[in-house]
């Protein structure tokens, strides 16, 4: 059985962009865990932080989490947050490899200047600094690789790539590759 792929990290990280590319390479499927929220909700994420809460995007969250974990050969992209409940983590271990898209404070807050879609990245530069380094050790506890994400997402792709086949072996084929 092939292992689902499952990118956190904090905002900015590029899961959403490296995870698109993977999939295209790998011919997966790949879902946003807040794409998979909004669809179900009939809100944005923003939307849902404004009039519902933050823990009702939790729930939903988790929600989510578990009906993508029953889907097979996928690629998703977490939502930031999505790690710091161990509940998900768990789910998605059981049929999936966590990979951890590490990025500098720095590279965090030039790709989420604006906050476009970053509910949480609007409570100002402190707060968004304060989760960064809060959530750092549980992204790392969590995740079963961690890749640097500071590049360019092509690139970034190809690492993440690399270090699957070596985690994975013969579970993570190329598109038009042979399987051994």
């Amino acid at each position: 059985m092939k292992k689902n792929i499952v990118l956190c990290g904090f905002m900015g990280s590029g899961k959403t962009t490296v995870g698109t590319l993977l999939a295209e390479r790998l011919s997966a499927r790949f879902f946003d865990t807040d794409q998979l929220i909004e669809q179900a909700m009939g809100f944005t994420v923003p939307e849902i932080f404004d009039k519902l809460g933050e823990p009702r995007f939790r729930a939903a969250e988790t929600a989510a989490i578990r009906k993508l974990a029953e889907k097979s050969w996928f690629v998703a992209a977490l939502g930031g947050g999505a790690i710091c409940d161990h509940k998900n983590v768990r789910v998605l271990k059981k049929t999936g490899v966590l990979v951890y898209l590490r990025v500098s404070l720095a590279t965090a807050l030039r790709r989420i200047s604006g906050g476009e879609g970053r509910p949480l990245a609007l409570k100002g530069r402190e707060e968004t600094e304060r989760l960064f380094w809060e959530r750092q050790p549980v992204y790392e506890a969590a995740a079963d690789i961690a890749i640097n994400a500071d590049g360019e997402a092509g690139q970034v792709a190809e690492e993440v790539l690399y270090a699957l086949r070596e985690r994975c072996g013969s579970e993570i084929t190329l598109k038009g590759e042979e399987r051994a």
